[in-house]
């Protein structure tokens, strides 16, 4: 059995408020650029629903401004 810390839920309750603002926002792609040993957030996100992407899979230009991280993407 998994115990949610306070900061976790809370967490969770902004995530949602997010999605929702986006979705009522016609938000097509979140995208995020994480550094590349934020395990922990990487596993959240991925729990989320994000998929990690490569540069060619961005649907925008963009340019790293640090190389040691990865991308993920959500689409709504």
């Amino acid at each position: 059995m998994q115990i949610e810390t306070r900061s976790q839920k809370v967490g969770l309750a902004l995530y949602r408020k997010l999605i929702a603002f986006a979705k009522a926002a016609n938000v097509e792609h979140i995208i995020l650029d994480t550094p590349s040993v934020a395990h922990a957030a990487h596993r959240f996100y991925e729990n989320a629903g994000f998929r990690k992407i490569d540069t060619i899979d961005l649907p925008i230009s963009y340019v790293y401004p640090d190389r040691n991280s990865f991308l993920y993407m959500l689409d709504l």
